[in-house]
């Protein structure tokens, strides 16, 4: 997969170039499979940039539009993209407990059939409270 620039893909049996945007299989033996567009990264995330507040231990009920069937949920601290929390999720909403105290980021990707993932939505925010 290509979420920026250009990939040249060769071996014995073939060649190709991979733009961004795009993503292919490569299977031994054999060429590049010819390129696949990405999934578009989802939006409307509900909550976004006004934070929504939960009780530590309360599920947050996570939604968004896109038209995969398969995503990726990340939340992630304010100040580093190291998440905090990895799930991989069906079709929205998810209802997802939290338990550790303070302001995150969350965002999600899309993931159609084949494994291709394309690049993350923009960020909502979640804070979890003690009461």
């Amino acid at each position: 997969m290509a979420l920026e620039g250009s990939f040249r893909l060769s071996n014995e049996e073939g060649a190709s170039t991979l733009r961004a945007g795009t993503g292919t299989t490569v299977r031994a033996g054999g060429p590049p499979d010819a390129s696949v567009t990405l999934p578009r990264a989802p939006d409307g995330l509900v909550p976004s940039g006004d934070p929504v507040y939960v009780r530590e231990g309360t599920p947050v009920h996570l939604a968004w539009k896109a038209t995969a069937v398969a995503h990726n949920l990340q939340v992630l601290p304010l100040d580093t993209e190291e998440p905090v929390l990895v799930r991989d999720v069906g079709q929205p909403p998810v209802d997802l407990p939290l338990s550790l105290l303070g302001t995150y980021r969350w965002r999600v990707t899309a993931r159609d059939a084949q494994g291709f993932e394309g690049h993350p939505s923009m960020e909502g925010l979640i804070c979890v409270v003690d009461r």
